[in-house]
């Protein structure tokens, strides 16, 4: 039965489209916006080399010089990062010490017919390389393993030998994931004093038989793996990524308010250690400071050996509560009234600051998921992991706006 015009008025006048409790925000379109997800928007990216990356789908590409790498998560931004070991995808070549047998090329993971695939008969088989470093410093080595008829039994490891000492920095590990198809085992350590060559492990058997798939060693002078980076007879190193948009325009000038927001995911975290740790910023805004005390930078990062996030005013440094969690999907705000910096992490408070000095407003570039080094004014520092979204607001959002966003 079809109701009656007098129901639908009955209708009509009960719905409440905000029904108690519920409020209206209103809240102001964004001076600039730059999504991130699949394109670049505004914005402008750089890289002066090539870069591998996994895309949205899962698939193995390699950027060409000065594309972008948009991943699942969003524009993957990382810093320039040499792979020191050479040969990375040849375990054949005469730069691995004790080679074992070599049955043949299988597929790698980025597609071409690279991987070695490995048999070891009874007996300790190992294949190492070795290189030269600098003592105190931390590290990363990693490869790609696909275990075939491997089992749970330590049956190949890896490890990492300090040369100098003839001790090892990291003995010999189960490198068995449990699962088939390809893994990309990383191991972090830091090189003793007086340290100046190690041998890196990535096949070290235990005495049984059996095959398994091997392909892409790298070792980086960082905390985690990034990326990796394809050698032959030398190292290779890939360039930073460069992610800006202009000042003007897009950014309120003069100590005039302004709401910073920034969508960001890390996959690793920071090191407990702060010798290791890298500075990983946000963005970077560079301001005249307030009082004749010349130019300096605005910028949200993480350093030191902390999971917090520091906000850099353009002259101190304050301390929040936000902490850097591998995997998490971040949406961070920053904002200032003229008087008073509020940060909020999705959606929620987690402090205000008062500064001593103010922004009074310069034209340059804005860098994004990343900042411009203090000590050479270039841009780095990057974040290591994507971004998705960035926008300025020329107000300072409320608390409430800021959650509604």
């Amino acid at each position: 039965m079809r109701p009656t015009h007098r129901t639908l008025d009955k209708l009509n006048k009960d719905f409440d489209p905000f029904p108690p409790g519920w409020e209206m925000v209103y809240v102001p379109s964004p001076l600039a916006s730059v999504p991130l997800k699949n394109s670049l928007g505004i914005a402008t990216f750089a890289r002066a080399s090539t870069a591998n990356y996994t895309d949205r789908y899962g698939e193995w590409q390699t950027a060409a010089i000065d594309e972008p790498r948009f991943e699942a998560e969003g524009l993957l931004v990382e810093d320039e990062v040499t792979n020191m070991c050479l040969h990375s995808q040849d375990f054949t070549n005469g730069v691995w010490i004790g080679i074992p047998e070599i049955l043949g090329q299988v597929e790698a993971p980025d597609g071409t017919i690279t991987a070695d695939n490995v048999h070891v008969e009874a007996g300790t088989v190992e294949a190492y390389q070795s290189i030269l470093v600098a003592d105190e410093w931390p590290y990363t080595f990693s490869y790609y393993i696909s275990n075939n008829n491997m089992g749970d039994d330590n049956f190949n490891q890896y490890a990492i030998w300090d040369a100098t000492h003839s001790t090892w920095i990291v003995p010999p590990t189960s490198d068995y994931n449990g699962v088939g198809g390809w893994d990309r085992k990383s191991i972090y350590f830091v090189t003793p004093l007086n340290c100046a060559e190690i041998w890196v492990y990535p096949i070290y058997t235990n005495g049984q038989t059996g095959t398994f798939d091997i392909w892409g060693a790298q070792l980086e002078r960082l905390t985690f793996p990034s990326s990796y980076i394809a050698t032959a007879a030398a190292t290779m190193t890939r360039a930073n990524d460069i992610l800006s948009i202009p000042w003007y325009g897009n950014m309120p000038g003069g100590s005039d308010p302004f709401t910073v927001v920034i969508d960001f995911h890390v996959p690793y975290g920071m090191s407990p250690d702060p010798v290791d740790s890298p500075i990983r910023a946000l963005f970077n805004i560079h301001t005249l400071v307030s009082g004749g005390g010349g130019s300096d930078d605005i910028t949200a990062q993480f350093f030191h050996g902390t999971d917090n996030m520091y906000i850099k005013w353009p002259t101190r440094y304050i301390e929040t509560g936000i902490k850097l969690i591998p995997g998490k999907q971040y949406r961070v705000c920053l904002t200032y009234d003229s008087h008073t910096i509020g940060a909020y992490e999705n959606g929620v408070h987690d402090s205000d600051s008062v500064p001593s000095d103010h922004p009074e407003g310069e034209g340059d570039l804005i860098y994004i998921g990343m900042e411009k080094k203090t000590y050479d004014g270039l841009p780095g520092h990057n974040l290591f992991g994507h971004v998705s979204n960035f926008q300025i607001y020329d107000v300072a959002l409320t608390a409430t706006q800021v959650r509604t966003l």
